[in-house]
C-alpha cells in the first residue's frame, strides 16, 4: 500500500529518513513505503504490535535501522512500552523520531498537563535508553539520538514474568511472596511499576499499589510504595548511575506529580534507605511513624458503650460508609486514604495470607454505632490495624481494643500512627516510641512541595501493604 494513504509522506519527508529506517504505526505490517526521503532504497513501515512483540525482539537483528518514526497514539499507549523495543532495533548514533503532530493537543499516557511540560518528561524517560535530544529538531517531532546503548532495558511488568518477579523479591528480602499477594497488589490495573532487565531478566523493580485519598478535603489518587527491590549483584553502585535511581527516577517521572495519575508516593523505608533516595534528590522526609503501646486491660463493663466483633460474612457497606463519613469530616485538614466500603473490603477481607477481625463499638443505650477497629493476631501482640470513625470515640475505640487483646491472650496492644497526628493519642496510659520508619515526598517530578505534605498525613499500620 503506498505510504500517500496515510496522508503524512510530506510530513516523513521533513525527516529526511536514511535507506532502511522504520515507521511504526498504530496500524499495518510489513508494508513498504516507498520514497519518503530516502534517496535509495525503502523505508519499512511496521506495526506496533510487531515491534513489541518478545518474538520480534528475539529474532530482530540488534541496531538494524539508522532510524525510527515512531507515529503513535500517545493517549493510549505509554512511552516506556516502545521506548526500550525501539532503542533495540535502532543502530548506535541513530535517530528516533516521536511525532507530536499539534503541539497543543500532544499528550502521553495519563498526563494531563501543559504539553510542555509533558515533553520534558518523556525526554527525561528517554535519557534511561541512552537517548539524548538532537539538534536542530524537526518541526511537529521530538527527536533523539541514540547516543550510547543502556545498560539496562527500562520497562513496564509484564503478567506473563510474575515468577521472575517473586524470584527477584526472594534474591532481594531472602523470603517468599506468594503469587495470590503479588496479583493483590498489581493485578487488575491496581499496581503500577517499573522494571529493570538485563538480559531479559528483572534485576530491580519498583512497584506502587493505588490509593484513593482526601487531600485538604479534596478527592485524589496517591501510589503506595512497595516491592523496592534490587538484584544484590546489582548493587555495588548505588549512585545516579545505577540501576536503582534508574528504575526510581523513571517511576516518578512517569507517574507522578501535577500532570500525571498520581499527585502522591508515600510509603514506609526505614531511614536508611530514605537517605539514599534523599541524596540522589528523588525524596524528601516530612515526618516519621510513631508506634503507640498499651498493656492489654482484663474487660470491665463500661458504662456508656459495648463492642462485638462482627460477622464478616454480611454485608457492613452501610455502616463503613456512616462511619467514614464522621472521620471524613474531622480530617480536612489530613491527608488520608479514603475507608470507604470498597476500600476496606479489598484491604482486610481480600488480602490473602492474613485473617483480621472487625470490632465495631456501639454507644449502650441508644445502639448507635461510634467506631471501628481493625484488629490483628500476631501472637502476644494485637495489632491495631486501623479505626473508623470520629476522632472523638477513638479513646473508647482503643479501651475496648485492649480488653478484646487481653480475652484473646496478648500482653500488647500496639499501633503506628504518623507523627503529626500522635498528639491526638495522648489520652490514656500509652508508650509512644519513636521509630526509624519515615514518611516520604516525591521532589523529583513536579507535585506537591514537602512543606505541603509535612506532618499532614493520617497513616496507621493498614496503610501498608505488608503488615
Amino acid at each position: 500500500m503506498p505510504c500517500d494513504t496515510y496522508g503524512l509522506s510530506g510530513v516523513y519527508r521533513s525527516l529526511d529518513l536514511p535507506p532502511g529506517s522504520v515507521i511504526v504505526s498504530d496500524v499495518g505490517d510489513a508494508r513498504v513505503c516507498e520514497g519518503l526521503g530516502a534517496p535509495e532504497g525503502s523505508v519499512a513501515s511496521l506495526s506496533l504490535r510487531s515491534l513489541v512483540s518478545p518474538d520480534f525482539q528475539a529474532r530482530e537483528e540488534s541496531g538494524r535501522y539508522p532510524a525510527v518514526v515512531l507515529d503513535l497514539d500517545w493517549n493510549s499507549i505509554h512511552p516506556l512500552s516502545v521506548l526500550g523495543p525501539a532503542c533495540v532495533v535502532l543502530n548506535n548514533q541513530g535517530k528516533l523520531f516521536i511525532r507530536s503532530g499539534d503541539a497543543d493537543t500532544f499528550s502521553i499516557g495519563d498526563t494531563v498537563g501543559p504539553p510542555s511540560r509533558r515533553g520534558y518528561y518523556l525526554r527525561a524517560m528517554a535519557a534511561h535508553f541512552g537517548l539524548e535530544p538532537d539538534s536542530p529538531g524537526v518541526p511537529g517531532f521530538f527527536s533523539f539520538v541514540k547516543a550510547n546503548s543502556a545498560r539496562w532495558n527500562i520497562t513496564r511488568p509484564r503478567p506473563e514474568n510474575l515468577e521472575d518477579y517473586r524470584g527477584l523479591f526472594l534474591r532481594s528480602f531472602a523470603h517468599e511472596i506468594s503469587a495470590d499477594l503479588w496479583r493483590w497488589k498489581y493485578a487488575d490495573n491496581r499496581g503500577r511499576a517499573i522494571v529493570a532487565e538485563r538480559g531479559g531478566e528483572a534485576v530491580a523493580h519498583y512497584g506502587g499499589t493505588a490509593r484513593r485519598i482526601m487531600f485538604s478535603g479534596e478527592t485524589a489518587s496517591a501510589l503506595q510504595i512497595c516491592d523496592v527491590m534490587v538484584n544484590p549483584a546489582e548493587r555495588a553502585v548505588m549512585t545516579k548511575r545505577g540501576v536503582f535511581f534508574q528504575v526510581a527516577s523513571t517511576f516518578l517521572e512517569a507517574y507522578f506529580g501535577y500532570e500525571h495519575e498520581y499527585l502522591l508516593a508515600y510509603g514506609f523505608p526505614n531511614y536508611r534507605h530514605l537517605r539514599l533516595a534523599k541524596k540522589m534528590g528523588l525524596y524528601e522526609e516530612t515526618e516519621r511513624i510513631t508506634e503507640l503501646r498499651w498493656t492489654t486491660a482484663k474487660g470491665r463493663i463500661r458504662m456508656n458503650t459495648t463492642a462485638r466483633l462482627l460477622d464478616l460474612g454480611i454485608d457492613h457497606s452501610e455502616l463503613i460508609s456512616m462511619l467514614w463519613r464522621h472521620m471524613r469530616a474531622d480530617l480536612q485538614d489530613a491527608i488520608v486514604v479514603i475507608r470507604d466500603p470498597e476500600y476496606i473490603k479489598y484491604r482486610y477481607l481480600l488480602r490473602p495470607e492474613r485473617v483480621y477481625e472487625f470490632l465495631l463499638v456501639r454507644k449502650r443505650w441508644s445502639t448507635r454505632p461510634i467506631g471501628l477497629v481493625v484488629l490483628y493476631r500476631d501472637g502476644q501482640e494485637c495489632k491495631l490495624m486501623d479505626m473508623i470513625g470520629p476522632l472523638s470515640a477513638m479513646p473508647e475505640l482503643v479501651e475496648h481494643a485492649r480488653q478484646l487483646a487481653f480475652a484473646w491472650g496478648c500482653n500488647v496492644l500496639t499501633a503506628w500512627v504518623s507523627e503529626g497526628q500522635a498528639s491526638r493519642f495522648e489520652w490514656g496510659q500509652v508508650d509512644k516510641v519513636s521509630t526509624d520508619i519515615c514518611v516520604p515526598a516525591n521532589i523529583w517530578s513536579e507535585g506537591p512541595e514537602p512543606q505541603q505534605i509535612r506532618s499532614r498525613w493520617w497513616l496507621m499500620m493498614g496503610d501498608t501493604e505488608f503488615l
